[in-house]
């Protein structure tokens, strides 16, 4: 079994495994990888990986009410186009925006 290397040295990142390695340039992508590879088998956030204050209790309740309103507006739209693609008897459009709105509200079930 090869020993995968992944250490910050200066401005470079060292990546490698075995006895092959490459030297990276700084990167933010790079930075967030350290981060959750020192905090394996825990979920964090990407707004924490962003650099977002992941002290806050209330990040994720706000992300949660955004989404699920960003959700609503949108099952709403679609109910709404849903109906005016009846009102036409446009089967085929009706019939997608049904298949549609099923799966947004399946998502957010």
């Amino acid at each position: 079994m090869h020993k995968a290397h992944f250490r910050k040295q200066g401005d470079y990142w060292i990546v490698g495994l075995g006895d092959r390695r490459q030297k990276l340039k700084q990167a933010k992508g790079l930075d967030y990888l350290a981060q959750l590879l020192r905090s394996r088998n825990q979920e964090i956030h990407a707004l924490a990986l962003g650099g977002a204050d992941s002290t806050s209790s209330d990040t994720n309740e706000v992300l949660d009410s955004q989404a699920r309103a960003e959700y609503r507006r949108r099952i709403s739209e679609l109910r709404a186009e849903l109906a005016e693609a009846e009102r036409f008897n446009d089967l085929g459009g009706a019939a997608k925006l049904s298949e549609v709105l099923d799966e947004v509200e399946a998502h957010i079930a």
